[in-house]
């Protein structure tokens, strides 16, 4: 990856700061952003100090305007985008369905499924304009597929992934690009690099794989099983979201 450049959302914690620091360790440029200017400041720190490029910019994936200055400062200082995660999400607060507010419902929607309309949108932008392909991942979650009671905002946001993915990799695929959608089975669990929680992608055709060694896309039938999947599950009630 080295040479290439990585945008990642969501990235003052968790997923996404593990994946930001996951691009780096392979030689990528990374932009990162999230809300929160300290947590970035200090995670731009490591990566530098890994030796890759490193910037910031503080988003709110749910507003437009952040969003489209987001990609812009990402070309700005990198002058190319190669690859996206937009992993950038909220839980919300669970309610019951007749105690659940409108206020909370747009909240929880437009943060985790708008914000990502508004990612992939700008992101194919940049990437088809500088003509070098790309990759995009989004961040679902087991409860793309699974309901969970008092969690029915952040269900239904993590179920619209799984469609607004599949539509946006059937437009871009022709143009050299992917798009893809990847599942957290656990924000705990270790992967094999070290990572919690973390299984980087490299997205072409729909299919998942991890990045081998040689830094072409690996045989996903020879990996262990990742702590993400693209695979559905059979629909099912999950006890709690994921």
């Amino acid at each position: 990856m080295k040479g290439k450049v990585a945008l990642v959302t969501g990235a003052s914690s968790g997923i996404g700061r593990a994946t930001a620091l996951a691009f780096a360790a392979r030689g990528a440029n990374v932009m990162v952003a999230a809300r929160r200017e300290t947590e970035l400041a200090t995670l731009r720190r490591e990566i530098a100090n890994l030796g890759t490029g490193a910037e910031f910019v503080v988003a709110d994936v749910s507003k437009a305007s952040d969003v489209e200055q987001m990609v812009q400062a990402t070309l700005k200082t990198f002058n190319r985008l190669d690859y996206a995660v937009n992993n950038a999400g909220i839980e919300g607060s669970l309610a019951p369905i007749t105690d659940l507010s409108e206020d909370e419902w747009d909240r929880v929607l437009d943060t985790n499924l708008k914000g990502t309309f508004l990612c992939l949108r700008h992101e194919a932008r940049a990437m088809l304009a500088c003509g070098n392909g790309g990759a995009i991942v989004n961040i679902g979650s087991v409860n793309s597929f699974l309901g969970v009671q008092t969690a029915s905002a952040y269900v239904v946001s993590k179920h619209g992934l799984i469609g607004l993915t599949t539509s946006v990799s059937a437009e871009l695929a022709p143009q050299g690009m992917g798009s893809t959608s990847c599942v957290r089975a656990s924000s705990t669990r270790r992967c094999t690099n070290g990572c919690e929680g973390l299984s980087v992608t490299i997205c072409t055709t729909g299919i998942c794989c991890r990045e081998s060694t040689s830094g072409a896309p690996a045989n996903p039938k020879k990996l262990p099983t990742p702590s993400f999947s693209c695979v559905p599950t059979k629909p099912a009630i999950s006890p709690a979201p994921h």
